[in-house]
C-alpha cells in the first residue's frame, strides 16, 4: 500500500513539475516572436536611406577615426535592418565617399568582427 502511494506520489510531481518547464518554454518562445518584427519593404527602404545618411554623415563630419567608429557603431546597432543588409550597407557607402582602403578595413573589422 506504501509503495503504491509513494509511486502515485511521485507520478504526480514529475508530471507537474513537467507542465511548468513547458509553460516557461511558451512564454519564452512568444516573447522571443514579439522582440522580432517583420519589417515591410517600405521600412526597409526607409530604413536602409536613414543608416546610409547617418553613416556617410559620420564620415563627413567627424575626424577622428574612434569618434567616427563609435558612432558608426552606434548608428548600426540601433537599426533595425538584417546584420547582412547593415554591412553591405556600410561598406556601399565607404566606397561611395571614397574611404581609404585602410581605414574601410579598420571600420568594418571593428564593427561586424565582435
Amino acid at each position: 500500500m506504501k509503495f503504491y502511494s509513494i509511486l502515485i506520489l511521485s507520478f504526480i510531481l514529475v508530471s507537474s513539475s513537467c507542465q511548468q518547464s513547458d509553460t516557461k518554454a511558451v512564454q519564452s518562445n512568444t516573447k522571443v516572436e514579439q522582440t522580432t518584427k517583420k519589417l515591410t519593404q517600405e521600412e526597409i527602404i526607409r530604413e536602409t536611406k536613414n543608416l546610409s545618411a547617418m553613416v556617410q554623415k559620420s564620415f563627413t563630419v567627424l575626424t577622428d577615426k574612434k569618434e567616427r567608429i563609435e558612432k558608426i557603431e552606434y548608428l548600426v546597432g540601433a537599426s533595425p535592418l538584417s546584420e547582412e543588409a547593415k554591412m553591405n550597407l556600410v561598406k556601399k557607402v565607404m566606397i561611395g565617399i571614397d574611404v581609404p582602403i585602410e581605414e574601410q578595413k579598420e571600420v568594418y573589422n571593428s564593427i561586424f568582427k565582435k
